[in-house]
C-alpha cells in the first residue's frame, strides 16, 4: 500500500527565486505598460494637434473662399450690367 501524500510547508531557495521571478516580471510588466500608455498619450497628442492645426487651414480656407465667392459675383454683376448698357448703346445707334 502506498502512503498518502503530504504536504510540506517548508520553504526552500527554489520557492523564493520564483517568487522573485514573478514580481520582477510583474514589476517590469507595470513598467513597460505605463510607458508604451504614455507613448500612446504622447502619439494622441500629436494627432489632435494636427488636427485642430487642419481645421484652422481649412477655416481660413473656408474665409478666403467666400471672399472669392463675392468678388467673382461682383464682377459677374458688372458684366451683365456692362453687357446691359452694350446692348441698350445698339439699339440707340443702329
Amino acid at each position: 500500500m502506498t502512503s498518502p501524500v503530504r504536504f510540506d510547508w517548508t520553504f526552500n531557495f527554489g520557492h523564493v527565486l520564483t517568487v522573485a521571478a514573478v514580481l520582477g516580471a510583474a514589476a517590469f510588466g507595470y513598467v513597460d505598460l505605463q510607458r508604451d500608455v504614455q507613448d500612446h498619450d504622447r502619439r494622441i497628442g500629436t494627432a489632435e494637434t494636427l488636427i485642430a492645426q487642419a481645421h484652422a487651414r481649412l477655416a481660413q480656407q473656408d474665409v478666403i473662399e467666400a471672399g472669392t465667392r463675392a468678388q467673382i459675383d461682383g464682377i459677374d454683376r458688372l458684366m451683365g450690367e456692362v453687357r446691359d448698357e452694350l446692348k441698350t448703346m445698339n439699339r440707340r445707334n443702329p
